[in-house]
């Protein structure tokens, strides 16, 4: 069955951007990827015997005389190769090619001419496919720039809390810092200017310059605050501020977060009379402050309400008369799917977990994302009351029919709050475990699960784990739960 769907989706479902002719655009900052959903171009390089694995191309036509730097080196542990090309995208001539620059990972410096298209290939070592992280730069202007929405660090104006920074002016959102209530926070300071400085702080998050910030003229700085809205300086308050002294260097302040939930946003400035403005402007950094709550427990076992489910299949459970609220949305129904999780919306058949299909599939409760086999062994079922539902996985092996899994979820109707119970005999050792709003609403969000509280970084924040040779699974034998507000998110987990 699996070889069948196998050669049916290669036949009948090429992605796209697995092709030359039909590649991405190649644009500054970082992208996420994944070469073990593509296929192989065929296309020859040079290094690393990796004409035959799967691939993924990118392409831009320079627009100044400068250099691109592309480098996969905060990829997991994934042995890429990158590899540019100049020519017509069906009879492309190899520039360069890199297989180990940092690590398994690789890094390639295009020097480019105006006018000319490039082309650049993530491929892998031999046969290796699977998720990277492609980070680009550049000199000189030549690619299409971005628009910016958001004021970057600089040496001349530099805060973040706790060592969170924006590094892409064209992002979804400002860099944003979670905590729980209460927890201790550390706020970094930092400016090569001499004369004063102030912070302005609002409720809320940090707006983009064309969503209700300003971009000042002079400059191109952005001011990240919602100017029609109430501002609080570090200074003096709610009164006219009455900036600080500032020496130089970097300084930090400490403190505990409110001991309740809350949004924050702050900004400062310094004074700077080399800048057109005569300031200098920091990024804008979110802060989300959310409660941790205590979230139901289940206990593995067989479930009331047996299921039946072949290999990568799913079947749609309807409540009965209850509603569950996941990210916010309202859901009378979910989806078990054979893989081990839960989604919402529709039902999922995928069986590799990959880092960019928990962030861009469907809403999902990972309780166990793996290739798991429950027609070879082992059962899965539900047990519903008027209060919760539980799903159980029970000594189901994984692909074809290794070892045996035990875990459950159960989901709270009133709360919307979700608690996961591994059993500590699971022998199952890659997986991802935790949840997403799915559409690529989130952003990535891969932590330590066993070390809480962890926050989502705002009302779509996804919180996971990606486990794999490189991150031992460490759950068998835990609980651990996901809180928020009605399901209204932010979610703690804990």
């Amino acid at each position: 069955m699996r070889i069948a769907l196998v050669l049916l989706l290669a036949i009948s479902c090429v992605p796209a951007q697995d092709t030359p002719c039909t590649a991405l655009p190649l644009v500054a900052g970082t992208t996420i990827g994944d070469t073990s959903i593509l296929t192989s171009s065929g296309v020859p390089v040079p290094c690393g015997s990796s004409a035959g694995s799967n691939d993924e191309w990118y392409v831009f036509t320079a627009l100044g005389g400068g250099t691109v730097t592309c480098n996969t080196c905060v990829s997991p542990a994934y042995d890429t190769t990158l590899s540019s090309f100049v020519g017509a995208c069906a009879a492309l001539v190899n520039q360069d090619c890199n297989d180990d620059f940092c690590g398994l990972q690789s890094q390639i410096v295009i020097a480019c001419t105006v006018g000319t298209t490039y082309w650049v290939r993530v491929g892998g070592f031999s046969t290796n496919a699977g998720p990277y992280t492609l980070t680009v730069s550049e000199s000189g202007g030549v690619l299409v720039p971005l628009i910016p929405e958001w004021e970057l660090n600089g040496p001349d104006a530099s805060i973040d809390f706790d060592g969170v920074q924006q590094t892409n002016p064209s992002a979804a959102t400002a860099a944003t810092t979670p905590y729980a209530t209460g927890a201790p926070f550390s706020l970094n300071l930092g400016s090569t200017n001499t004369g004063v400085y102030d912070i302005a702080v609002q409720t809320g998050a940090g707006v983009p310059a064309n969503g209700g910030g300003f971009t000042l003229p002079a400059s191109g700085q952005i001011i990240n605050l919602n100017l029609a809205a109430p501002i609080t300086w570090l200074s003096t308050g709610t009164a006219t501020p009455a900036p600080f002294p500032w020496p130089g260097g970097s300084a930090t302040l400490s403190g505990n977060m409110p001991n309740t939930p809350a949004s924050l946003t702050a900004q400062a400035f310094w004074t700077d009379p080399a800048n057109p403005d005569g300031l200098a402007l920091s990024q804008d950094c979110n802060v989300i402050v959310a409660a941790v709550s205590t979230p139901p427990t289940c206990m593995p076992g067989p479930a009331a309400t047996p299921v039946i489910l072949g290999d990568d299949a799913f079947v749609n459970i309807p409540f009965s008369s209850a509603t569950f609220f996941f990210y916010g949305v309202a859901y009378t129904d979910l989806f078990i799917g054979s893989n081990g999780f839960i989604t919402f919306g529709g039902g999922d058949n995928d069986f590799t977990q990959t880092e960019p299909e928990m962030l861009g599939g469907l809403p999902r409760i990972s309780m166990y994302w793996d290739d798991l086999s429950p027609n070879n062994g082992g059962t899965v079922g539900y047990t519903e009351t008027t209060y919760s539902i539980t799903v159980d996985f029970s000594g189901v092996p994984e692909y074809p029919n290794t070892g045996a899994n035990t875990f459950c979820a159960i989901l709270d109707f009133a709360s919307g709050n979700i608690g996961l119970t591994h059993d500590a005999g699971m022998t199952s050792a890659d997986a991802i475990v935790g949840i997403s709003p799915g559409f690529s609403i989130g952003l990535a969000n891969n932590v330590d699960l066993s070390v809480g509280p962890n926050i989502g970084a705002g009302p779509s924040g996804p919180i996971y784990e990606i486990f794999n040779a490189a991150n031992p699974n460490d759950l068998p034998g835990t609980f651990h739960g996901y809180g928020s507000t009605g399901g209204a998110g932010p979610y703690t987990q804990n």
